[in-house]
């Protein structure tokens, strides 16, 4: 019985022992402390993620208006490019149109003499 008695005051010592720890004020500023280190890292988390959110939101609106104003443009190329535009802005400019076109042959004569 001595084993059993000397174990039992083992762990009757460690239980106090644990017990002063958790009731220490040393274990409970710790905690305490703790707490409150976590808790500004969560609200210094979560500020820069609602930061982030609104910058996201921000740049989906102008990705929104620049589609917009790329569609607009593509439009307006597309005018540009019609025949009837080309030639309501060729008009003003008094241009000939050519008849009889001619090509030169470049591979019998040649154009200067050394």
């Amino acid at each position: 019985m001595h084993v059993y008695t000397s174990s039992v005051r083992l762990n009757k010592q460690k239980k106090e022992a644990l017990q002063q720890m958790l009731f220490s004020a040393s274990f409970r500023v710790t905690i305490l402390l703790g707490i409150i280190v976590l808790g500004i890292l969560y609200v210094l988390q979560m500020t820069a993620l609602s930061s982030k959110g609104f910058v996201i939101t921000d740049l989906q609106k102008n990705l929104t208006v620049l589609k917009h104003e790329s569609r607009n443009l593509d439009v307006q190329i597309a005018e540009y490019r019609s025949m009837a535009s080309v030639q309501e802005r060729l008009s003003p400019l008094e241009l000939v149109e050519v008849d009889n076109i001619m090509y030169v042959d470049m591979s019998s004569k040649p154009f200067a003499l050394k």
